[in-house]
């Protein structure tokens, strides 16, 4: 496709919640990729807050596998307003890594809802429900803009190993 766009709670999912391994999330766009804000009207009751767009790769709490991670191909990728790309463990397998090529990659966290514990950015993690290896965030782009809160983040939270953050890029700007 030319350009994705996940607005207002829009979101792709690959999961697994029983016994097996949920795939690989791959998108290609040859233009862009946006992913902005969150749902007004769907609440994601496990998490207290409204869904945000992005995609994701989980395995659910009480599931047995590994994600097989998100790959990410594009010339212009956007992360906005509560919006994610996370690759998470909640039960007992790894959580794949995420590996995103674009020329110009922006997290932007102005304008977002909710409260401080909303995410916004690029995660890979072991939550406290999960028990695995978070395998890493690999990032290659001539230009990485993370602005206003948003973040990429590679965590444990429980048993297992937090993956590595590899950004190779020409100009990073945090503010």
């Amino acid at each position: 496709t030319n350009t994705l766009e996940g607005k207002n709670g829009g979101q792709l999912i690959i999961s697994t919640s029983g016994s097996g391994n949920a795939g690989k999330l791959t998108i290609n766009a040859n233009q862009n990729i946006i992913f902005d804000g969150e749902s007004p009207t769907q609440f994601d009751f496990n998490r207290g807050a409204f869904a945000n767009s992005g995609g994701y790769n989980i395995v659910q709490s009480g599931a047995l596998g590994s994600t097989e991670g998100i790959e990410i191909n594009t010339t212009t990728l956007e992360i906005l307003k509560n919006a994610q790309i996370a690759s998470n463990t909640e039960g007992k397998g790894d959580a794949g890594q995420v590996k995103i090529n674009a020329n110009e990659i922006t997290l932007d966290g102005e304008g977002s809802q909710g409260d401080r514990r909303s995410f916004i950015g690029i995660a890979n993690e072991v939550n406290l429900s999960g028990e695995g290896s978070a395998q890493g965030i690999e990032i290659n782009t001539t230009t990485l803009e993370i602005l206003n809160g948003s973040k990429i983040s590679s965590v444990t939270r429980n048993i297992g190993d937090a993956g590595n953050i590899t950004i190779t890029a020409e100009i990073v700007k945090l503010d």
